[in-house]
C-alpha cells in the first residue's frame, strides 16, 4: 500500500507539473494558488512517509478520502482556470501567431493578416487580447521588412483602403499612415469591427490590426 501511494503521488506530481507548464505556454496567469494542483500528490507522499501508531487501515481510509476530495477540487480548479485563463489571457508569443489567427478567423476579420510571419521579418511584436463578456477582442502584428517590400505592401493596401476611414478607434505613432480596410457600416459606436494596417516608410515597418467590440 505504501509503495502504491508513492507511485500514485509521483504520477499526480508529474501531471500537475505538466499542466502548470501548459498554463505557462498558454500565458495563463500563474499565482500561488495555482500550486494547489500539487496537493493530491503531496498528500500521497505524506501517506507514504508518515509513520503513526494509529490503526493503519483506518488511517489509509482517511487519507484516501482526503486525497480523493482534493483531487476532485484540483480537477475543478484546473478546468476553471483553463477556461477562464484562455478566455482572458493576453497572448504575445509570436510562435502562436498562426494558431491564434486561425482561431480568430470565424469572428474577427483577419484576411488582410499574413498567413505566417515572413522569415525575413525583424523586430516582430505580436499581441492578442481575447474578448470576454463585454470586453472587446484585439489582434495586432508588427514587424519590419526591407524597404522595397514595405513599399509594395503600402501600394497594395493603399488601393484597398477606405477613403476617410474611421481611425478614432486606433492610435499609432505620427509617422505611421493608417489605412482602414473595413466598410464604414461595420464601425458603430457601441458594437462593431475595425481593421486595417498602418505603415511607416521611414521605419520600414508595418502594423496589422483587427478589433471588435
Amino acid at each position: 500500500m505504501k509503495t502504491d501511494s508513492l507511485k500514485i503521488g509521483l504520477v499526480l506530481f508529474f501531471f500537475a507539473a505538466l499542466e502548470l507548464a501548459r498554463w505557462w505556454y498558454l500565458e495563463i496567469s500563474i499565482t500561488p494558488i495555482s500550486f494547489l494542483i500539487f496537493l493530491p500528490a503531496v498528500l500521497c507522499f505524506i501517506k507514504y512517509y508518515l509513520k503513526t501508531e494509529l490503526n493503519h487501515r483506518a488511517w489509509d481510509i482517511f487519507l484516501i478520502a482526503i486525497i480523493a476530495i482534493t483531487f476532485i477540487v484540483s480537477a475543478v480548479m484546473i478546468l476553471s482556470m483553463e477556461v477562464f485563463g484562455q478566455a482572458t489571457a493576453k497572448v504575445t508569443r509570436g510562435a502562436r501567431y498562426q494558431e491564434i489567427r486561425k482561431k480568430c478567423s470565424p469572428y474577427l476579420p483577419v484576411g488582410h493578416f499574413p498567413i505566417s510571419i515572413p522569415k525575413n521579418a525583424v523586430g516582430t511584436q505580436f499581441s492578442y487580447i481575447p474578448g470576454f463578456l463585454q470586453g472587446g477582442t484585439d489582434l495586432r502584428l508588427k514587424y519590419s521588412l526591407p524597404k522595397a517590400e514595405i513599399i509594395q505592401l503600402y501600394e497594395k493596401f493603399k488601393a484597398q483602403s477606405i477613403p476617410n476611414g474611421d481611425t478614432t478607434f486606433v492610435e499609432f505613432p505620427n509617422d505611421y499612415e493608417i489605412m482602414v480596410l473595413n466598410p464604414m457600416a461595420e464601425s458603430q459606436k457601441n458594437h462593431g469591427k475595425n481593421y486595417g494596417i498602418a505603415i511607416s516608410k521611414s521605419r520600414s515597418s508595418i502594423i496589422y490590426w483587427a478589433e471588435s467590440w
